[in-house]
């Protein structure tokens, strides 16, 4: 059994870092758009968040599923900047079902939000930028070990 203590650290690229910023930003932004509509939701809608179209049912799931990903993504960026091995492999997963959300978005007639085709746009090209980098890059891959 080897001493955790007595090995090298591992150096984190730049790319890394770079990653993991914008998984947090991401987990911020969700966080407060779920705790958004959070409020919308206990205020029976006297609180507007996503414009009048909104309904209660889509401001549940809306502010359930911000707050739950707003959650899971600091977590996912604590994780890749502590280098943790699983972390690769789940922010490979989360980039490739935001990649599926996004074009279910795009494609779906009528959307659960206003959400406009920049802002799903935007979060195609992120998700695309992440997961081209964990791929593409070697010293990404070295970092964590794969």
């Amino acid at each position: 059994m080897s001493d955790t203590l007595l090995e090298a650290p591992r150096k984190r690229p730049l790319l890394i870092s770079i990653m993991a910023f914008i998984l947090a930003v991401e987990g911020v932004v969700w966080f407060i758009l779920g705790t958004l509509a959070f409020f919308a939701v206990i205020t029976n809608g006297s609180f507007n968040v996503y414009g009048a179209s909104a309904t209660a049912d889509s401001l549940d799931i809306i502010s359930v599923t911000g707050l739950v990903s707003g959650v899971l993504y600091l977590f996912f960026a604590w994780a890749l900047w502590t280098l943790k091995r699983w972390a690769f492999w789940a922010t490979l997963l989360i980039e490739l079902l935001n990649i599926i959300a996004g074009v279910l978005l795009l494609t779906r007639p009528k959307a659960l939000y206003s959400a406009g085709a920049g802002q799903i746009a935007l979060s195609l090209i992120i998700a695309f930028f992440v997961l081209a980098c964990f791929l593409i890059s070697s010293k990404v891959r070295e970092a964590f070990a794969v």
